[in-house]
């Protein structure tokens, strides 16, 4: 590669570093999935057992480690805190820009690659995405990486050329989706790859020797982690592990069990103003090669399938179908760089833009006016929880309005002042980054500050005290991670803490609408009560 063809990807490392970097640690991690993948991270530090995934010092069988060391290297680097905790995902986020242009150029051209990378980066979901400490990012990116290897694998077959390389490339990105996430990686590829056999035209055999030396090196590195742990522990700690995994895709999680069209939704609105794009169709293909119409029906067939598996799923998760962004950005970026051809269906598309658009946008101008109204509001409000939590005190000045009126001017605006169609898109996007950029700055803390700031900040005033803390009657990480508990041979359980001999102050934090039957253990004390939580003490 000379030099000329570096310059793409340092302007593209760029305009990621500026994207997903800054203020990584302007708000407080997120109770449950940010929390307790740090807190797991945080666990790995304290213990020096980088073999087992734990949380409160118990074996967490929710996800193998991979992410977990990422997470855990940042804080060797960067300490235990939020930067260091969502400092791998703007990695794979800088990453990921790099690998969409990469093969936007390499499949069709490198305007191709400009439009992918600019739908993606200029998308709602898909930034916030980056700026997160969840574990999707790394194992999505794993799982494209091994589907556009595969793919690569089955064009090579077609012309009679070796595909072995791209058989082996394909394994090992598989393999590392599975240590990030689990065997759900194995089902994704799986259908993905019958999907793609059944109905791309052109598939005569479906086992081929590279299909062997795929399945054979997908073994090899899926399995390392599981090997260890069945040496280590024996086959006691991975039936544990896939019972879960099989619990969590047949059975919903509590308050996670959403209706079936839940994921369109989101993505519909989530991946504006990518989104609206998929619902526009060319009449003629123009110039594409079969190559290049095989690619994108391989990146429909991704999409349906992610979206119609995490649909059928009980357990029903924002970030479940990020995955998706992937082949809709690429529809997005295709439906732009073919807009030299005719399209059908553009009045319906315009007018799910406005739709959608002005939408997103009285969201973003309704929630600083009902904080600054909040007391109206809370009386509309009957469940007593919400109503408590809206009694934090927090400011609404005037430019946590900003976000939402240029979000509200942007929509009429990319159309009187941009008469192109590509214009108009790549205007939006653009818009939608800075919105997106200052509702990080100016609404998500204090959105925060609505839903966890007392407790969290209670935690942290225990900190490097002599002191237990638990969570009384729900579930929650943040004391774990906040509080930063520290490990304990004899790890108390809290009817312990509740009933048993102890010999340091125990504190306890419950909401205000589970029962107060923790008052019937005795000695157990309420301290004070603040925004819907109370807190509790029990001397030794």
């Amino acid at each position: 590669m000379n030099k000329k063809n570096y310059w793409p990807y340092l302007l593209i490392s760029a305009i990621a570093a500026i994207l997903y970097l800054p203020f990584l640690g302007h708000v407080r991690l997120f109770d449950w999935d940010e929390i307790n993948f740090a807190e797991c991270a945080r666990e790995m530090l304290i213990t020096r057992d980088f073999l087992h995934v734990q949380i409160n010092y118990h074996p967490f069988y929710e996800k193998p480690p991979l992410f977990i060391w990422m997470q855990a290297l940042s804080m060797m680097l960067f300490g235990v805190n939020e930067f260091a905790a969502r400092f791998p995902n703007a990695l794979c986020g800088i990453l990921t820009l790099i690998v969409l242009f990469f093969i936007g150029k390499k499949e069709f051209s490198s305007r191709f690659g400009w439009w992918w990378m600019w739908a993606y980066a200029g998308s709602i979901l898909p930034q916030f995405y980056f700026k997160s400490g969840i574990i999707d990012p790394w194992f999505n990116l794993f799982i494209f990486l091994s589907v556009y290897q595969n793919f690569i694998l089955e064009r090579k077959k077609n012309l009679g050329q070796s595909g072995v390389r791209n058989a082996v490339y394909t394994a090992i990105f598989l393999g590392l989706a599975v240590l990030t996430k689990g065997p759900v990686a194995l089902i994704i590829f799986i259908l993905c790859w019958l999907a793609s056999r059944l109905t791309i035209q052109g598939r005569k055999n479906l086992f081929n020797p590279e299909l062997l030396i795929l399945v054979f090196v997908t073994i090899i590195v899926s399995s390392s982690w599981f090997v260890m742990i069945w040496f280590h522990d024996g086959s006691g700690q991975l039936k544990l592990f896939i019972n879960y995994q099989w619990k969590l895709l047949t059975t919903g999680e509590a308050g996670h069990g959403e209706p079936f069209y839940y994921h369109w939704v989101i993505l519909l609105f989530g991946c504006f103003p990518a989104s609206v794009l998929l619902f526009l169709r060319n009449k003629n293909p123009g110039n594409e090669s079969s190559s290049q119409i095989e690619w994108k029906n391989y990146m429909w067939i991704m999409l349906l399938v992610v979206l119609i598996l995490f649909s059928i799923v009980k357990t029903k998760i924002v970030h479940y179908s990020s995955l998706c962004y992937f082949p809709l950005t690429f529809l997005a970026a295709r439906s732009l760089y073919l807009h030299g051809v005719e399209w059908k269906n553009k009045t319906g598309m315009n007018l799910l833009f406005w739709i959608i658009g002005l939408s997103i946008s009285c969201v973003l101008i309704l929630l600083p006016y009902l904080g600054t109204h909040i007391e109206s509001v809370s009386n509309l409000v009957l469940d007593p929880f919400t109503k408590e939590n809206m009694k934090t005190s927090v400011q609404w000045p005037w430019w946590t309005f900003v976000p939402g009126i240029i979000f509200l001017i942007s929509i009429p605006a990319s159309y009187l002042l941009h008469k192109r169609f590509q214009n108009r898109f790549l205007f939006q996007f653009a818009a939608t980054i800075l919105v997106i950029q200052l509702s990080q700055l100016f609404i998500v803390p204090r959105i925060e500050k609505y839903t966890q700031d007392v407790p969290a900040s209670f935690y942290q005033s225990l900190k490097g005290k002599d002191v237990y803390v638990e969570v009384y009657g729900m579930k929650s990480y943040a004391h774990l991670f906040y509080f930063q508990k520290p490990f304990e041979k004899n790890n108390l359980s809290i009817d312990s803490l509740l009933d048993g001999k102890i010999t340091k102050p125990a504190y306890f934090v419950a909401r205000i609408d589970v029962p107060w039957n923790i008052l019937n253990h005795q000695g157990v004390k309420e301290v004070f009560r603040k925004n819907g939580f109370v807190f509790y003490r029990r001397d030794p």
